[in-house]
């Protein structure tokens, strides 16, 4: 069967529509899962825009690295200008109680250029055995999450790490397809 191939554009909107849904879906998982298992929850619920935004730009953080590795610099740039956009007007449609649309746009503007040169520091690859977990992407990431959390017990740090760990593989690689996307 003929593959259909997608113009640069068409894989940044058909990602950008992804990653919310994927946002949607994991930070729920991750909440959910906290309440269960740890009894642990957003510990100021006026927070919880704050925290939709920092999974999504987190996420578009993994998209935009595997775009420059599958598109090379100069497609990449483009594709990550246009799925900047995308992931935006797809956040923007999603209803956001507590927080007005502008205010939602400014708060992803403002996130995602205080993240990116942070997460640009960090590597992606968890470390070998007996090496310190500081310094990757999953672990500073999941520090950030603990600052909304109602525990920062040691014990809850590294379920969140487990978490971040699990359902960032399940969102880039399973629900997203990101690499297939990119290479259709």
């Amino acid at each position: 069967m003929q593959q259909l191939q997608l113009t640069e554009n068409e894989k940044a909107d058909l990602l950008g529509e992804r990653l919310v849904k994927a946002v949607g879906k994991s930070g729920c998982l991750i909440i959910e899962e906290l309440a269960k298992t740890c009894r642990v929850c957003i510990r100021d619920k006026s927070r919880v825009p704050q925290w939709v935004v920092e999974l999504a730009v987190y996420y578009m953080h993994f998209v935009h690295r595997l775009a420059f590795v599958h598109l090379g610099r100069e497609s990449g740039e483009s594709f990550c200008g246009r799925f900047n956009e995308a992931v935006k007007r797809a956040l923007l449609r999603t209803p956001s109680p507590g927080i007005s649309s502008g205010d939602l746009a400014e708060l992803l503007h403002d996130t995602y250029n205080r993240r990116q040169p942070e997460y640009a520091r960090y590597v992606l690859e968890r470390p070998g055995k007996n090496a310190p977990l500081a310094g990757t992407l999953f672990w500073e990431f999941t520090k950030i999450l603990m600052g909304f959390l109602s525990d920062q017990s040691p014990a809850i740090v590294f379920y969140v790490s487990s978490l971040v760990a699990t359902t960032t593989v399940d969102v880039i690689q399973d629900e997203m397809e990101v690499k297939e996307v990119l290479l259709t």
